[in-house]
């Protein structure tokens, strides 16, 4: 369940959220327009495996503090389409302040998301050009970064999709100095749009192969140099 923390992060954790703002798409910008982006954020906090946004929640629009996420969206039919995987300074749904997308995410890891104020992001967006340059900026550069994520996905097979999305959850998580991964083969079959049985096959393939070992919840990257290699069918 959502917690907003404000008081107790900005009292607590200011050092994680100066270190996620200066990561973003905030970054270049002077402290006082971050300061005032930031003053009516809200800070919420997200157990692993617990939804940060949903498909149904319009204009929400947030940045990874700290932990990891992943975001999806939901084919006509149900499946998942991970898009990425939000670390510390991610966006989350920026494009929601210009469109009506809208994207779903759940956290990897324990995670605190600053949420933004969209009309109030909007408004000083429409006084600072600096500000809009960095918001239109982000988006290109997610979006570009998106349409490489589905290109990859639809030549893929399993066994690439799979190695790149154990991949991809270790950089962008706290777990990423061990290598592990801590999901289910569910949570990995929906990920990567495919079903339990078969990712597990896979899963059993790249142990005996010695990328990975596997224990009840998580998975331990052991080689990820040829997992890599897995992930780009050399």
């Amino acid at each position: 369940m959502r917690a907003p923390m404000v008081e107790t992060i900005r009292r607590g954790h200011q050092v994680a959220l100066s270190d996620a703002l200066s990561r973003s798409f905030l970054g270049s910008l002077e402290p006082a327009m971050v300061n005032a982006v930031a003053s009516r954020a809200a800070v919420l906090s997200f157990g692993r495996g617990e939804a940060v946004v949903s498909e149904n929640e319009l204009h929400w629009t947030g940045l990874m503090i700290c932990g990891a996420a992943r975001v999806f969206l939901y084919t006509p039919d149900g499946r998942q389409v991970t898009l990425r995987h939000a670390g510390i300074g991610s966006t989350i749904g920026l494009a929601a302040l210009l469109s009506d997308a809208t994207v779903s995410a759940e956290a990897l890891t324990a995670c605190d998301v600053l949420q933004f104020d969209t009309d109030h992001l909007i408004r000083m967006a429409n006084r600072s050009p600096s500000l809009a340059m960095a918001i239109v900026a982000e988006i290109g550069s997610v979006v570009m970064w998106d349409y490489a994520g589905i290109a990859f996905r639809m030549d893929a097979g399993v066994r690439q999709r799979l190695a790149r999305y154990l991949l991809e959850s270790t950089m962008a998580s706290e777990q990423s100095a061990r290598l592990i991964v801590l999901a289910s083969h569910e949570q990995l079959a929906d990920a990567i749009g495919s079903v339990r049985e078969v990712v597990s096959r896979h899963l059993a393939r790249f142990e005996a192969e010695a990328l990975v070992s596997l224990d009840r919840g998580r998975i331990r990257l052991v080689d990820a140099e040829k997992l890599d290699q897995a992930a780009r069918r050399i």
